[in-house]
């Protein structure tokens, strides 16, 4: 009731001024504007104003539908008009909306409804058009309808049909396009009366083409029937040229096979056989075809594997299966029509050569090794003497050999370079098929001793080398994981260059070298001595890119409970271990015998050094450590070992003896030496000198000399020094570098301090 409100207020007005009665005009107006405003269906607002009616108190006559074109009252549910016959609702072809039979445009969209009987009368021309096969007529109707009647059902399916006809057209053309192009004139000429009797045009000109090229065939298909067999030939050539579906012709082809090639080489080059043959002397447009196949010879085009199809008079086989007997032959084709087949004299096979060849010098001798493949029943060995390796296989000789992976050749010249050839030989189908021939090279002479001596330091981030000089040349290699070679034993350069990395050093003489590798962690330096291609190797040296400690030294608390062990800190380290022994140094990290305390350097800067507690009485044999932690494993550095002492105080005494210089010695020398009783860790002192009068402190004189390192001593010991020439009557005195060593140790003067 309050939805259509206009609907409403137009009922009442019409109604109120009728004496409250609805009559059919009036009905029909209100029910265009109940469709024009709200957009309701005609049956919709008929309801609509007829329950409205009846609740206002409105007569409403019988129901019934008036005819808009005829004024004829219809019965309600009438669809078509019983006197005109026309539809009383009219459906907007545009949108669909219903609308009555006499309205001139869509209440809803608008659309011009009077414009509908054309599309009709339009549409059915088209189709009369259609019939007639006048396609670009009936198209053109199809479109006028379409413009009237967008969405008629008929329209838009014989615009479908008009679509599908054409294409059908289009595709028909282009097969008797693709027909000429590959003369196949016959198929053509079915296709354009196909064309032809299903109304479709064709170009006049195409048929005429087709038409002419047919007669011409036949017309000389006519006369090589009575021709002779040279003039008939040059006639199937010629038409050949025009017409490749005429089955007389095709025939007639397979009478005039072309002349096979007259020769076939073949020449076999590492894993690939290269073949060549001569032309065929028949004329025409010749090509070739290669055939390949295993244990016998094909000799039709289809018995075996294609390999080469084309006009070349060579053709490389690089796709060949090893240890495999291959035939070939080779077919002449001209037309499509094959000749006989030419074949390969000889049956060739690709076999595998044997590998991983070794050849190592020895005193007079080179032992020679391979990997052979399984098929392998047979080794010829060739043998040069030489530095270059001859291009010609008739400059080597053959050597005798009985074994299958390897042979000792004595009785050769050392120093003296040899080349050596293998071939490996195979049994396949009975017959033996060599492998290409292998060659390598190695000098015969007397074995050097391993490289003697050998070490290496990390210093300031350079490794130095040293060993003892050798008769070979020296060359070292790096490793990553530990190696496993024999010592001694000869090995070839290219062998070890495929398991070792060679380092390249810097010489700094027949001893010394350095070297720098970019690692970090730990590696192998594997010694050896080399002479041409030959390599003995020496035990490898551990070593480690962790740099060190420097300047170890120790001290106590007053009352001997703390040892403090301190040293200088490499960069970028943060992580150290000391070990100690109170009778020996530790042989090593896993040493079970030595002690070991592990301090990072927050930890050591915090206790001021590596804190032992509680030390015991005695000296303690120390080495120091840095190390980092990776791939779940630590790399060390080399050690810092020091002695460290913690004895109660002792006596020391010392004497010295002084040397003038002799006639032929401009030196003079000073000895000191040092008496304690049992054994101890004599730390660094100096010497100082005063003249006429004993020196009290280190300050107080000349220093005579000095030593910065803590000495093991047993009983006794001399320290020997060269000296400047002392004045007569000098006084000498002995003082520790560190005065807290005097806690250790109480040291006094056993005879005369003058000089």
């Amino acid at each position: 009731m309050t939805k259509y409100g206009a609907v409403n207020e137009a009922v009442d007005e019409l109604a109120l001024s009728n004496q409250k009665r609805i009559e059919p005009k009036m009905k029909e107006k209100l029910i265009d504007l109940a469709v024009g405003q709200y957009h309701l269906s005609v049956s919709d607002s008929s309801v609509y104003i007829n329950n409205y009616c009846e609740y206002m108190g409105y007569t409403l006559p019988e129901n019934k539908i008036v005819c808009g074109l005829c004024n004829t009252e219809n019965p309600a549910g009438t669809t078509n008009c019983i006197k005109c016959g026309k539809p009383l609702i009219i459906l907007c072809p545009a949108c669909s909306a219903e609308n009555n039979n006499s309205a001139k445009s869509c209440a809803k969209c608008g659309f011009d409804l009077t414009k509908m009987d054309k599309a009709v009368e339009l549409l059915r021309q088209a189709k009369q058009k259609y019939a007639e096969k006048a396609l670009d007529e009936a198209e053109r109707l199809v479109k006028e309808a379409k413009a009237y009647w967008p969405n008629h059902a008929d329209v838009l399916s014989l615009e479908k049909t008009i679509k599908e006809e054409r294409d059908r057209a289009s595709e028909m053309v282009a097969a008797v396009t693709k027909d000429i192009q590959e003369k196949k004139l016959y198929a053509a000429q079915t296709k354009i009366n196909q064309m032809k009797a299903s109304g479709f045009s064709i170009d006049p000109s195409v048929a005429d083409k087709v038409t002419s090229a047919i007669k011409e065939v036949e017309s000389r298909l006519e006369i090589m029937r009575s021709s002779s067999p040279d003039d008939a030939f040059t006639i199937v050539m010629e038409l050949s040229k025009l017409i490749s579906d005429s089955d007389e012709l095709n025939q007639s082809l397979k009478k005039f096979p072309p002349e096979a090639a007259p020769e076939l080489t073949g020449k076999r080059i590492g894993g690939e056989i290269t073949l060549r043959w001569k032309p065929s002397p028949s004329v025409g447009d010749i090509s070739y075809l290669v055939v390949r196949k295993e244990n016998t010879y094909p000799n039709e085009p289809g018995d075996g594997t294609t390999v080469y199809s084309g006009k070349e008079l060579s053709y490389t086989d690089n796709g060949v299966p090893k240890n495999t007997v291959l035939y070939y032959s080779v077919f002449a084709v001209r037309i499509g029509i094959y000749s006989k087949a030419t074949r390969l004299d000889e049956a060739v096979a690709v076999v595998g050569e044997a590998t991983n060849l070794k050849a190592v010098g020895g005193d007079g001798m080179v032992t020679l090794s391979w990997k052979k493949p399984q098929s392998v029943t047979e080794i010829r060995l060739y043998k040069y003497c030489g530095y270059e390796r001859p291009q010609d296989d008739n400059a080597y000789e053959a050597v005798p050999c009985t074994r299958l992976d390897g042979i000792i050749i004595n009785g050769l010249t050392n120093g003296t370079n040899y080349w050596f050839a293998v071939s490996a030989g195979h049994t396949l189908n009975g017959r033996a098929y060599f492998s290409e021939k292998v060659y390598l090279s190695a000098v015969p002479q007397k074995p050097a001793q391993p490289l003697q001596n050998f070490s290496v330091q990390f210093v300031d981030e350079v490794f130095q080398a040293k060993w003892t000089q050798s008769e070979w040349d020296v060359i070292l290699f790096y490793a990553k994981q530990k190696p496993e070679y024999a010592i001694g034993t000869i090995y070839d350069l290219d062998e070890l260059l495929g398991k070792y990395e060679k380092i390249d050093v810097n010489l700094k003489s027949l001893t010394e070298a350095e070297f720098r590798l970019n690692f970090v962690g730990e590696c192998y330096i594997i010694p050896g001595v080399i002479n041409s291609s030959n390599v003995i190797l020496n035990t490898a040296s551990y070593i480690s890119s962790v740099p060190g400690v420097k300047d170890v030294s120790f001290d106590l608390n007053s009352a001997a409970t703390e040892m403090y062990v301190n040293f200088t800190w490499p960069k970028k380290i943060d992580r150290s271990l000391l070990l100690y022994r109170m009778d020996s140094y530790p042989t090593g990290l896993d040493d079970p015998m030595a002690q070991k305390i592990e301090c990072s350097k927050r930890q050591y800067e915090a206790n001021e050094g590596i804190l032992i507690l509680n030390p015991a009485q005695g000296t303690f044999y120390a080495e120091v450590y840095t190390y980092f932690e990776g791939d779940g494993r630590r790399v060390y550095s080399d050690p810092c070992r020091a002695l460290l002492s913690n004895e109660p105080q002792r006596d020391v005494f010392y004497t010295f003896k002084y040397k003038k210089a002799g006639l032929f010695s401009k030196k003079c020398t000073l000895t000191v030496d040092v008496e304690v009783s049992g054994g101890c860790v004599f730390p660094g002192f100096v010497v100082v000198g005063k003249f006429r009068s004993t020196p009290l402190k280190r300050g107080d004189g000349d220093i005579v000399c000095s030593l910065n390192d803590n000495t093991e001593i047993k009983g006794s010991h001399s320290f020997e020094f060269d000296v400047s020439p002392l004045k007569p009557d000098t006084r000498l005195k002995l003082f520790f570098l560190n005065d807290k060593n005097y806690k250790s140790f109480k040291i006094a003067c056993k005879a005369g301090n003058n000089i």
